[in-house]
């Protein structure tokens, strides 16, 4: 049963009308990276009132005794919501949104964090002068934690600029979207289908379906840090055969859904897209080279001859090439 460390009913005293943002953090081992994101929401100078929820996931650290510092610190500001036990990143997503009652939502979560003051103030008057936009983000800051010489500015443009459902369905596109960057209209969510929650990363098909819903607006100013290191969902230890197989076959349903989903209004850019999802799949195990001839054995149909002939040299012919080459030479 989840606890919380102020009461559900509870309204913050200087928030006594509907905050117009609510701010959004799950969290689960942080504990080295939690205070730089909440100082960063508490920094944030706005015209309007906010609140700010924070999901915390039964961590093993003391990310737990960090986030009540802070509610009981600021009670008219941050509401702590918590369990007895842990609930998995979903649902800890959802009970936050659930306990929203912001007209926006923007996220930021407890290993990232914001570094303009004026953040939340710049995105929410565009959404609040342009009715037809369903979300806008902006340019971060890319960080490798213990290796500071890995820093990059991360554009998904060139410059300010709109991004609508195409720009989702390039064929060789990913998510440019980073997800501390973004604010969102909260009515857009309640019209989302069920099939958005099995998706084994939310962040791409919520970035797709908003941009369905309306269009995306992109600020290019640097205003948060993404943070990379060992105990992220893309880290380099979390990129395991079995976790890269799930996650492509789960973005090719999310496409097949979404096709459904927008009456084949994009059914052309769809079926571009989804070769090109078990493509990557290939490319990305193919340092493994038993379980990338296992899955080319499983998944070779689904691709189209220039990318099938790509995998097949790398993957058969150019390692029996080299064998012919030893043999030849006589080197080991």
């Amino acid at each position: 049963m989840e606890k919380e460390s102020l009461p559900a009913d509870h309204i913050p005293e200087n928030a006594q009308e509907t905050p117009l943002v609510t701010v959004e953090t799950v969290t689960y081992n942080h504990a080295g990276f939690i205070r730089q994101c909440i100082e960063g929401v508490l920094m944030q100078k706005t015209s309007f009132p906010f609140e700010y929820i924070i999901g915390e996931d039964c961590s093993t650290d003391n990310t737990r005794e960090i986030c009540q510092e802070y509610a009981q610190k600021y009670p008219e500001r941050i509401k702590l919501i918590t369990s007895e036990s842990n609930v998995g990143s979903r649902q800890n997503h959802e009970r936050t949104s659930r306990a929203a009652r912001g007209k926006y939502i923007a996220v930021c979560e407890g290993d990232d964090y914001w570094t303009d003051p004026e953040k939340l103030q710049k995105q929410v008057d565009f959404l609040e002068q342009h009715p037809d936009y369903t979300m806008c983000c902006h340019a971060s800051r890319i960080i490798v934690e213990g290796d500071e010489s890995k820093t990059e500015i991360y554009h998904a443009a060139d410059s300010d600029r709109t991004f609508t459902v195409e720009d989702f369905l390039e064929p060789v596109s990913k998510n440019f979207i980073r997800t501390e960057s973004v604010v969102l209209r909260k009515d857009v969510l309640r019209s989302f289908p069920d099939w958005i929650r099995k998706m084994a990363v939310g962040d791409y098909p919520l970035f797709l379906l908003l941009a369905y819903h309306g269009k995306i607006w992109y600020i290019d100013q640097v205003m948060s840090v993404y943070r990379k290191h060992p105990g992220g969902i893309w880290s380099p230890y979390s990129k395991t055969p079995a976790f890269l197989e799930r996650y492509y076959l789960s973005t090719i349903e999310m496409y097949r859904n979404f096709d459904k989903y927008s009456n084949h209004q994009y059914h052309r850019q769809i079926q571009k897209r989804i070769p090109y999802r078990y493509y990557q799949l290939l490319q990305n195990t193919l340092s493994d080279e038993t379980t990338c001839r296992s899955y080319f054995r499983k998944y070779w149909t689904k691709l189209p001859l220039p990318m099938l002939a790509d995998i097949f040299g790398k993957l058969y012919l150019q390692p029996f090439q080299k064998k012919v080459l030893k043999r030849l030479t006589g080197r080991p």
